[in-house]
């Protein structure tokens, strides 16, 4: 019986929201936007910090974190994320516990593809590694602990993506060799070593790094020879299997077991800290449930995941609280036309649980349509959001190598709009219910009884639209000030033009650094081989006509720019009082300058007369000049670089020129200080070639090929880049913030507008008697549109006014606890409620038009 009486509310249900199918477009309107950006933002969220890496059971991984402090640098401390290969063996060893813990770290080399070579990224690992993370071989077979040796072949595993785009899918991969270079800089690239490939990973595994793809894996103990002894290790670690420390991580299905962990990590890090870094003043391990990840974009390394999330939901948070007040408000307004039907039900015999299923049917009708329609919505912004991010990270090193942005459906997302869903059916459930338990029988019953009264209370109405406005202005102002900060940042004059730029890296083979102990004539004619590459380049560049071209050194990031950090220091009063500046470096050649537009303003730029075996000079900005040399000139002045704290005194150069200041991307207009180095005077291995031309960009990137390789035949191409298009990569997080707080301010505003024209226009149609008697008595139809507006414009004052005053104290908080938004100013703060005001003036002018033309006799006719 309960099953008739089930199916004929849901066929009740359908009739009830298809006779108000104005309501029932507004309200799944409504629903599907507030749970539309909650969908939204959490695919985001999940994507960027919940979910995991592609493994099997990927939720029981933990990893040990390794802290450490440096003892000439006290209250300072420094997370490594490394620890001692032969500490990872002894932990293994000696704990049961930590049986299959297995040992991880980044690594990058150079594949070469004729004349080009491709970065890419690899890991070296235990032999364990993927035994730990249950990853079978797609074909050949995976690593042993008999290959686990120094002494053992090199040996690799390639990626699925690798193996198709390489090697063509060959069925016959194992026993392929795979020459892997070093790369320490961006501009090294050394002799490489010959791995060979055993085995292929299965498809979608791309290791541990969860946006940034992994094409090959090394074992530890063969890979960290290949980088040889590192005498200038801080840490006293000569021995290359020691000083590449490694990032533990293994399995813990026993949750019990963590605190046993925890307690074993403790005493190891005191052998640690004994045994391989005594020169430390602390050195401390402990388990984390997710290896940290850097956020994809983030240059800087500061986004904290937990904080970016909490921050995400917030905004998603305003805009459902929006939507959720706003249909409370629908639904109050809706109940008065429905005391009739309730009423007839209730003296039917209907009773209250028959009268909650029924509202909660009609709730997840209204809210299933509505999450579906976001589902649909969700996945068209994510394919927006996808298409519009760049291919790889802006102005980090290895800018060339794409990350993974994936943002998938999967089912945590699924389980939230569900989520979701139940909760606004529930409430869509909760106020028809309560109206329907307070309605009075006599007044229901009565002819017109859907429409006596006097309405929405006038305070129900302000207790619902009003922390709609005020939660508006929050995202506005937010969104404001934001945006205000991306334009001014866009629209900033930049001192340099790069318009026409293009940026083609590339590597040239050389001998590998002398060995330590390192003698004098070796070094020597290490940089003498260096500079006579590097000048075979210049002769190219001298006798090209077509395009102005320039070379730029090993800092090289995304953009030729100065981006890269150091310390300078000015000869006058060195040895007295040192003062240290901290500065951007780069090295350049003469005709830098003109391809990127900076001018020289004072004294000029390198020329002819400056060679390898002239006098060391640099070029610097503005601002650096007025830093160091306040009351002077800088022109003929002396400064070096140096590290505070160093002890040894830096060679000097000679300043013979002052550029314009320009303003970096993500400087936010500061000025920065700059020094310029002439390249061939540095004596790096330059990475990087800039042409500017009027002409075609492909065609110009093709002619700076054969240059090089005219030079150089042993040059091989690391890759090209517009400038602007590295510029544009460097800004997109912020773009990508403006947008997000953008579509929640634009949503918010929607939902704010639909919610008051709703609740008004639901309070005129109850108002009809009252307003046309005041029609009747001689009211004309602006003072009935003036009565009309005047409670909506209450409405807005009020909840502008909180809403500023919340919006300003919360912007000022997160600025300075969470992280550095950008300076409020007056203009968002004047700018929100005024279009506010004019956005919810226009929804509040339709109902108050259709009030002054209610006829006076209808309302008389009906006394």
């Amino acid at each position: 019986m309960w099953l008739d009486a089930l199916r004929q509310d849901v066929r009740y249900a359908f009739r009830t929201l298809a006779r108000s199918p104005g309501f029932t477009a507004v309200g799944v309107l409504v629903l599907a936007l507030a749970i539309g950006v909650n969908t939204a933002i959490f695919s985001l969220v999940n994507a960027l910090i919940f979910k995991g890496i592609d493994v099997e059971d990927s939720e029981s991984l933990r990893f040990v974190v390794s802290t450490s402090e440096f003892a000439n640098r006290p209250g300072e401390p420094q997370t490594v994320y490394g620890v001692p290969y032969r500490a990872l063996i002894d932990l293994r060893d000696n704990n049961p516990v930590f049986a299959d813990a297995f040992g991880f770290r980044q690594d990058r080399a150079r594949i070469r593809a004729g004349r080009e070579v491709r970065l890419v990224r690899g890991e070296r690992v235990t032999a364990n590694y993927f035994d730990a993370l249950r990853v079978r071989p797609h074909t050949g077979r995976l690593f042993t602990s008999a290959d686990e040796s120094a002494a053992s072949d090199r040996v690799a595993v390639i990626s699925h993506d690798l193996w198709k785009s390489r090697f063509h899918s060959d069925p016959a991969i194992a026993g392929t060799v795979l020459p892997l270079d070093v790369v320490k800089y961006s501009s090294s690239f050394t002799d490489a070593h010959p791995y060979t490939i055993i085995g292929v990973a299965p498809p979608g595994f791309r290791g541990v790094y969860k946006f940034e793809p992994t094409e090959f894996w090394v074992l530890h103990v063969q890979r960290a020879l290949d980088f040889g002894p590192d005498p200038g290790d801080r840490l006293g670690r000569p021995n290359p299997v020691d000083s590449l420390g490694l990032i533990v991580a293994l399995r813990v299905t026993d949750p019990a077991k963590e605190s046993e962990m925890s307690s074993l990590l403790g005493g190891m890090a005191r052998h640690i800290h004994t045994a391989y870094f005594p020169q430390l003043a602390r050195y401390t391990l402990h388990l984390e449930a997710s290896r940290p990840n850097r956020v994809p974009f983030d240059r800087t390394g500061r986004i904290v995941p937990a904080r970016l999330a909490a921050g995400l939901f917030a905004l998603a948070g305003i805009v459902a609280l929006i939507g959720l007040a706003n249909l409370t408000g629908l639904l109050a307004a809706r109940g008065i036309t429905r005391r009739t039907e309730m009423a007839v039900r209730i003296t039917m015999g209907a009773r209250g649980t028959r009268l909650f299923r029924q509202s909660l049917l009609e709730g997840l009708l209204l809210s299933g349509a509505a999450a579906a329609t976001a589902l649909v919505g969700t996945v068209w912004l994510m394919n927006v959001l996808i298409a519009a991010m760049p291919e790889a990270t802006g102005g980090i090193p290895d800018s060339t190598i794409p990350i993974v942005t994936g943002i998938p459906l999967d089912w945590r997302v699924l389980v939230y709009t569900s989520g979701s869903a139940v909760v606004a059916a529930l409430i869509i459930a909760a106020v028809p219910f309560r109206q329907a338990r307070r309605v009075n029988l006599l007044d229901g019953l009565r002819e017109g009884g859907s429409t006596s009264g006097t309405g929405v209370n006038p305070r129900l109405q302000r207790g619902i639209l009003i922390p709609q406005v005020c939660c508006c202005v929050i995202l506005l102002v937010v969104s404001g000030v934001v945006t205000r900060t991306l334009i001014k940042e866009e629209l900033r004059p930049r001192g340099y033009n790069a318009g026409g730029v293009v940026a083609i890296e590339y590597v040239r083979p050389y001998r590998p650094y002398p060995p330590y102990p390192y003698q004098p004539e070796e070094i020597q004619a290490y940089q003498a081989a260096k500079r006579e590459g590097l000048q075979r380049i210049l002769a190219q560049i001298d006798s090209h006509q077509s395009a102005r071209i320039a070379l730029a050194g090993e800092h090289f990031r995304s953009v030729p720019l100065p981006l890269s950090n150091s310390t300078v220091a000015a000869r006058d009063g060195f040895s007295t009082s040192p003062r240290h500046t901290w500065v951007k470096t780069f090295w350049t050649t003469q005709s830098y300058f003109d391809v990127v537009g900076i001018p020289i303003i004072l004294g000029r730029g390198f020329g002819a007369e400056d060679t390898a075996a002239s006098e060391r000079v640099a070029v610097v900005s503005q601002h650096l000049a007025r830093t160091l040399w306040p009351d002077g000139s800088a022109i003929g002045q002396y400064l070096g670089m140096n590290t505070p704290g160093s002890g040894y005194t830096p060679y000097w150069q000679r300043v013979i020129g002052v550029a314009a200041d320009i303003t970096l991307p993500l400087s936010d207009g500061n000025p920065t200080p700059i020094i310029y180095d002439l390249l061939i005077q540095r004596g790096g291995n330059n990475a990087t070639l800039i042409a500017r031309s009027d002409g075609d960009p492909g065609q110009l990137i093709e002619e700076m090929k054969q240059l090089l390789t005219k030079a150089d035949p042993e040059i091989l191409i690391a890759g090209s880049r517009m400038m602007s298009d590295g510029i544009d990569a460097m800004m997109f997080p912020r773009r990508l913030a403006a947008g997000i707080l953008g579509f929640a301010a634009a949503c918010g505003l929607l939902l704010a507008c639909v919610g008051l024209y709703g609740i008004v226009s639901y309070s005129v149609a109850q108002r009809a008697h009252e307003i046309g008697i005041r029609a009747a008595l001689g009211a004309e139809r602006r003072d009935i549109m003036r009565l009309v507006l005047r409670d909506g414009l209450l409405v807005i004052a009020i909840g502008c006014a909180v809403g500023l005053a919340l919006a300003y104290t919360g912007v000022k908080l997160v600025s300075s606890r969470l992280v550095a938004l950008p300076e409020m100013g007056i203009g968002p703060l004047v700018a929100a409620p005024i279009l506010l005001l004019i956005a919810l003036m226009l929804a509040t002018y339709i109902p108050a038009r259709r009030a002054a033309a209610v006829d006076p006799m209808i309302a008389l006719r009906r006394l």
